[in-house]
């Protein structure tokens, strides 16, 4: 109890604040109320680069994508993440879709769904398997690429690098053509 006394004493905590505030300089009144408050006056000066100043502050702050040529390995990596959140988004929908089909009323059926695409006409189902068998095989050919390049084979140089680029593109699309050609 004798604790809580000392502690509840109203000069305890005046001691504690002449303890802290020692040793710094006291300002007297008077010194404060001398000084008078002074008038700046501020000059705008327009200097000879203001054109290009406000030339620069329309510019991008960094490069932006059209000063860059493009280039068969960055369209390759951009449709390697578009490819894959088609695909992944496009099972995951479907997959959906399949768990809910009997509390939508939805006839999700292997056997329902393969008459719906039969009858279907003969060009729509082959666009409907090229739009679907292209992101596949682009994917899939670009993963293989991928793992070749990390594992550092049949990597010389940026030609390499291009060449196996295109041949990527043009696998996924003989691929994706053979897929969607086939009944």
């Amino acid at each position: 109890m004798a604790s809580f006394q000392k502690l509840a004493r109203p000069r305890l905590l005046e001691q504690t604040f002449q303890y802290v505030t020692r040793g710094t300089p006291k300002v007297t009144r008077r010194l404060v109320n001398q000084s008078s408050p002074r008038k700046v006056q501020f000059e705008i000066i327009q200097d000879k680069t203001h054109h290009l100043t406000t030339q620069r502050l329309k510019r991008p702050v960094s490069p932006h994508l059209s000063i860059y040529q493009p280039q068969i390995n960055s369209f390759l990596s951009i449709s390697m993440r578009i490819t894959g959140t088609f695909l992944s988004g496009g099972l995951y929908l479907f997959s959906c879709l399949y768990l809910l089909s009997l509390t939508l009323g939805i006839d999700m059926s292997s056997e329902h769904l393969a008459s719906v695409f039969g009858a279907w006409p003969t060009g729509a189902q082959i666009a409907a398997k090229l739009f679907v068998a292209f992101p596949m095989s682009l994917h899939f050919f670009g993963s293989l690429r991928n793992m070749v390049q990390v594992a550092g084979k049949g990597v010389a140089g940026s030609r390499s690098m291009v060449r196996m680029g295109w041949v990527t593109v043009g696998a996924a699309a003989v691929t994706a053509v053979g897929l969607a050609g086939w009944v």
